[in-house]
């Protein structure tokens, strides 16, 4: 990219497309999370395929986002990893506000995708949890003890 204004107006393109994406991501999450709390396995397993399906384009966004950072730390004589998106506007200067805005609702949106994964994480272990209490009380004998721990011979025939 020859000059700093194209570089950043591909950089709006990436910012745009990641806020999509990420709002995607929050939504398949919330999906997600009702699903588990209404303990429907199929809308849990569309839900994950789904995510699945939404985090394949990720390293593409994200290379497309490292090369954009690399034309401007280049063009600007700095390292890239110097570089973020309040750096670019700074350097970039007038004309940068719809950066910052994106970078901001980037920042939320990212945030919210956080906080709802680790909730839906920790309600899927609570159900692990729950299930696999259940299933050593409805196999465990009148002690508590798991029953067939020492394994068990079955007559086919009888």
């Amino acid at each position: 990219m020859r000059d700093p204004q194209s570089a950043v107006n591909h950089l709006l393109d990436w910012a745009r497309e990641e806020l999509a994406a990420q709002r995607r991501v929050l939504g398949i999450l919330e999906l997600q999370e009702a699903a588990v709390h209404a303990q429907d396995a199929a809308a849990t397993a569309q839900s994950t395929a789904e995510l699945e399906l939404a985090l394949e384009a990720a390293p593409r966004r994200s290379a497309r986002r490292a090369r954009l950072f690399h034309a401007l730390a280049e063009r600007w004589g700095v390292a890239f990893q110097v570089l973020s998106l309040t750096s670019i506007a700074e350097r970039h200067g007038p004309g940068a506000e719809p950066l910052l805005e994106l970078r901001d609702q980037l920042e939320a949106v990212a945030t919210e995708v956080a906080q709802r994964n680790r909730r839906v994480g920790a309600l899927i272990g609570v159900h692990r949890r729950v299930t696999r209490d259940v299933i050593r009380i409805v196999l465990g004998d009148e002690h508590g003890d798991p029953l067939g721990t020492e394994g068990t011979l079955v007559d086919a025939q009888a």
